[in-house]
């Protein structure tokens, strides 16, 4: 059997335990008066800041690219919305891969350079994110919504929290360290390549430094503080947009509650299950249970229906940029080299065709 398929099936597998676990308590009865109940005005505007943080998103990763070129903003809302669709609708994050390939076939960059902007942009979420939580409970006072015996819980999470956040400060720490210090960083390399077979240790070269001109918005203190405003406002809509899922289940949890379930949010998202279904929905309803005391048969129907106006939405608008591309969430997903090493539509050329394919076959 083809380890691809493998891998798929014990992504489904996994999903479909998590899924049990977040339902096995609740009734269905509860989920659908829940659902009936709930205030679809609300509902209405979180769709919409939903739909909007896509826009936000394209914008936001054109800022990554103002060293190097002005790229238009109609690519990169396509490949933002098919990447994350990708994302949503298939297995193991291959949207990553996707949105830099996508994008250097329409503006003539190297795959490799956009993949850093990539990495780069993921660094600023996760700094982002995990700032806002670790200040929550500094500005905050989160005692009148906690219930009795969950703050060691809310310690536990706390203190993780600073702990990603150094880490994610050190990520940031090393990668300016490589953009400035490209040479004596490329010097160590070669010094060490020889260890490598020599057609890796020539890729491998390529790729660094085309990595390392993805990394040029970090010379720029302009772009800099730019693309995270763009990461703070992008997050804080996003809790806004939870918050009024929340809200239109008539749950009345505080708006800083949302910055300290959004970790848990992003945590369960990155459970490699497709459309993060089951760890979104076990990670977003361990938080309401035990930090906010929501019953857990009414914390079910609004994480579901949080998760749908998530991930849906995107999955049809990348539906319908895919077929102006002329492309399938099958050719994405099932043969990803065959894609990635596939012509460009726009010039005939490969999509690496300056020799920094991601997925080069071994000659």
């Amino acid at each position: 059997m083809n380890k691809t398929w493998i891998w798929k099936g014990a992504s489904f597998l996994l999903a479909g335990a998590l899924l049990y676990w977040f339902l096995r308590n609740t009734a269905w009865g509860d989920i659908q008066r829940g659902v009936q109940e709930a205030d679809l005005g609300w509902l209405a505007l979180s769709l919409s800041l939903s739909l909007v943080s896509w826009v936000w998103r394209a914008l936001r990763w054109g800022v990554f690219f103002r060293h190097l070129k002005k790229v238009r903003f109609r690519n990169l809302l396509t490949a933002t919305v098919i990447g994350f669709a990708a994302n949503s609708a298939l297995s193991f994050r291959v949207g990553e891969f996707v949105r830099p390939v996508l994008l250097s076939r329409r503006e003539g960059l190297s795959v490799s350079t956009a993949f850093a902007t990539v990495v780069v942009e993921r660094v600023f979420d996760l700094i982002v994110v995990l700032g806002l939580f670790a200040i929550t409970p500094l500005v905050f006072d989160l005692g009148p919504y906690l219930p009795g015996g969950s703050e060691g819980s809310f310690a536990v999470i706390r203190h993780a929290g600073f702990l990603s956040l150094l880490t994610c400060i050190g990520m940031g720490l090393v990668l300016f360290a490589f953009h400035a210090r490209t040479s004596k960083a490329m010097g160590v390399f070669r010094l060490v390549s020889h260890l490598l077979p020599g057609w890796l240790s020539s890729r491998a070269e390529r790729l660094l430094c085309a990595f390392s001109e993805g990394l040029g918005v970090l010379g720029s203190l302009r772009c800099l503080i730019l693309a995270l405003g763009y990461s703070v406002v992008l997050w804080l809509g996003l809790a806004v947009s939870a918050w009024f899922v929340f809200l239109g289940f008539h749950l009345n949890l505080p708006f800083f509650g949302m910055l300290t379930l959004l970790v848990l949010m992003v945590l369960g998202a990155a459970v490699p299950t497709p459309a993060a279904i089951g760890g979104f929905h076990q990670a977003t309803k361990y938080g309401l249970v035990h930090l906010f005391n929501v019953p857990e048969s009414t914390a079910v129907a609004p994480v579901v229906v949080l998760h749908a106006l998530s991930f849906f939405p995107v999955i049809l608008m990348g539906l319908v940029f895919l077929a102006q591309e002329g492309l399938t969430f099958k050719s994405l997903g099932g043969d990803s080299e065959g894609f990635v090493a596939s012509p460009s539509p726009g010039n005939g050329e490969g999509v690496a065709s300056k020799g920094e394919t991601i997925l080069e076959e071994r000659p």
